[in-house]
């Protein structure tokens, strides 16, 4: 074995430059001897030249693999003697290959989700989903402006009572990554009607509607109408039963709007004493409608739309609706009858943030204030101030923020509701 290595060594020595060093140089001190090799006899150098492609014969594998083995631990020895070497001695250079690197395959980033908003317009309800985890996504209507924080999955709920539920213009979202720009679609259900199993709703014109009554068996449909008030007759489809509740929802790329009925919608009446009219809503849709204002029948036939809708100019039949006055509408399925209350708007100081007047309603009664604002020199309110309030003892009254110096106050009114009618009353004063 001894000596078949020392002629394998001697055979690769034929391929190297005879300037090495001796061998006892690169092997480690002992090595020659314990391999039994003379020191005198072999040198090899630092640089390798290629050796002739060789055919693998078992004669000579053998020794090839001792061969190698030498050379590996000479490596080490020739970089320690090349670092030594004075820099201005010639030297050739060493080629080592390049270790093989295992590359760990890495997972792309994950696809961010475009975000998304979900409006439920029956809560005034706004969720979101794909935005920046943990970012602060701040929304834009009007003059108004509300900030939220998203969670790890980028996800949001802003409450009713946090939402900006107003104004005429686009609602922009961002989180400072993505910015959406979006209208806020019309949605509404006006009515559900067990008896004629007929939906009636309001939506932007030509939107497509989704409908879905949920009963024993839920239902899906569609509608859609080209003024925007849709009207759906299931009755050769499902029965719509009493207690069952129906959701309406429409589609975009960014927004998806819903709307619940809750409990069935009942008919109501919509009051405005200072302009004599009454409003009509939740009846049937496109059927008359019988008016009765203090025992007078009003000559001409009502006819709602296609929501269950109408509304009717008192002034023209020589009429007046006032504090005490006896209003009834009944259409072939239902009736509401109302004792007009007491409302007056008395008192609005825009620059002290003060309103104030007089009712008839019962203490504890809820009643709501609408401020309706623009930039100086606008040509319509783009914005309104919402304010809550209760009447105690005939009184009801407020304090508000008051109104910023360059905006305008184009409209206020004060408004009362009860489970079948609403009552509106406009400030009569200047509003300079």
């Amino acid at each position: 074995m001894k000596r078949r290595l020392e002629d394998e060594i001697r055979s690769y020595a034929d391929a190297v430059d005879e300037t090495a060093p001796p061998v006892e140089e690169l092997l480690p001190p002992g090595m020659a001897e314990e391999l039994g090799l003379d020191p005198t006899e072999i040198e090899v150098t630092t640089t390798l030249t290629p050796l002739r492609e060789r055919r693998s014969t078992p004669g000579w594998l053998t020794g090839l693999a001792a061969a190698v083995a030498v050379v590996v631990l000479m490596v080490p020895l020739w970089i320690w003697l090349g670092s030594g070497q004075d820099e201005d001695a010639e030297t050739s250079p060493t080629t080592v290959a390049a270790p093989t690197t295992l590359v760990t395959p890495t997972t792309a980033p994950g696809v961010v989700n475009a975000p998304k908003l979900t409006w439920d317009r029956s809560t005034s309800t706004m969720s979101g989903v794909g935005w920046a985890p943990g970012s602060t996504v701040t929304f834009t209507l009007g003059v108004r402006e509300v900030s939220i924080d998203t969670n790890s999955d980028g996800e949001f709920v802003l409450s009713s009572a946090d939402f900006p539920d107003c104004c005429f213009d686009p609602l922009v979202v961002t989180d400072g990554r993505s910015t959406l720009t979006v209208e806020l679609p019309v949605l509404e259900i006006v009515r559900v009607d067990p008896g004629l199993d007929v939906i009636a709703g309001k939506s932007a014109p030509n939107q497509e509607v989704h409908v879905r009554i949920l009963g024993t068996d839920p239902f899906e449909t569609s509608v859609s109408s080209a003024s925007g008030a849709w009207m759906l007759n299931v009755a050769d489809e499902y029965d719509i039963l009493p207690g069952m509740t129906v959701e309406v929802w429409v589609e975009s790329p960014d927004m998806t709007v819903t709307y619940s009925s809750g409990a069935l919608i009942r008919p109501w009446l919509g009051l405005r004493p200072g302009v004599d009219e009454i409003g009509l809503g939740g009846f049937q849709p496109l059927s008359p409608v019988t008016i009765v204002v203090d025992g007078v029948e009003l000559p001409t036939e009502v006819f709602t739309d296609a929501s269950g809708e109408h509304s009717v100019a008192l002034a023209q039949y020589g009429l007046q609706l006032n504090a005490g006055s006896f209003i009834s509408a009944t259409d072939a399925e239902s009736k509401v009858e109302v004792t007009v209350p007491l409302l007056t708007y008395d008192i609005f100081d825009p620059v002290t943030g003060v309103a104030s007047g007089t009712t008839d309603l019962p203490n504890g009664t809820g009643l709501q204030i609408e401020i309706w604002i623009a930039p100086r020199g606008a040509d319509e309110a783009n914005d309104y101030v919402a304010v809550d309030l209760t009447a105690s003892d005939g009184l009801w009254q407020t304090t508000f923020q008051p109104v910023a110096s360059g905006l305008d106050v184009f409209n206020t009114n004060v408004t009362a509701g009860g489970d079948d009618y609403w009552i509106q009353v406009d400030f009569e004063g200047s509003l300079d």
